[in-house]
């Protein structure tokens, strides 16, 4: 649905045509309270002429299924549209990407601390210690010089709050303080798992 305050995802079709055989102020009813739209613009929306260029962008975007345009056309001033003015309708088992202010209502998280460190440990270690790769136990171990901890490359995949960039950043930090205090690089105060100071 599209009104600007959005407080539900979507309707399913079913849903819509099963409503809708209550009598059209059930569904109006129906898409005020769950949509947050004001029961008079879901009344002009529902009661609004359709253009054929419309109806031809709905049946493209049902990818020539000309029962269910037929099902969806009443609906259809009530769907968003993508940026190129097609109607977004979703077959069943879908995901939707939509946009929202609020996190919740997109099922956006943040990763917890506990997993970005352990995927910056197991990312960063055999980049920062020589040993991790050929296999030799812990204590062998021995942390690259600053230069070589310094000119690493960086890149956090989910471009996200920058939460695995930081943590990674923080790692080699550490590393390269230890390496410069350390006049052979021995790294002895490595304990095999990336403690977050």
């Amino acid at each position: 649905m599209r009104p600007e305050k959005l407080n539900l995802l979507g309707f399913t079709l079913a849903e819509l045509d099963s409503v809708c055989m209550d009598g059209t102020e059930q569904l109006i009813k129906l898409l005020h309270e769950r949509s947050g739209s004001s029961t008079s613009k879901v009344r002009n929306d529902l009661s609004k002429t359709i253009d054929e260029d419309l109806i031809e962008r709905l049946l493209i975007t049902c990818q020539g299924d000309i029962k269910l345009r037929d099902r969806i056309k009443p609906y259809v001033h009530l769907l968003r549209t993508d940026p190129w003015g097609y109607p977004l309708v979703y077959p069943a088992g879908a995901f939707m990407v939509i946009g929202s202010s609020n996190r919740r209502e997109t099922g956006t998280h943040y990763t917890p601390k506990s997993l970005t460190e352990a995927i910056v440990a197991e990312t960063l270690t055999p980049l920062t210690y020589f040993g991790p790769v050929e296999g030799s136990a812990c204590k062998e171990w021995t942390l690259k010089t600053p230069a070589e901890l310094l000119d690493l490359k960086i890149c956090d995949p989910a471009m996200g709050v920058w939460s695995l960039f930081s943590t990674g950043l923080s790692l080699v930090s550490r590393s390269s303080r230890r390496g410069l205090g350390s006049s052979r690089n021995q790294g002895k105060d490595y304990k095999c798992r990336w403690k977050r100071s």
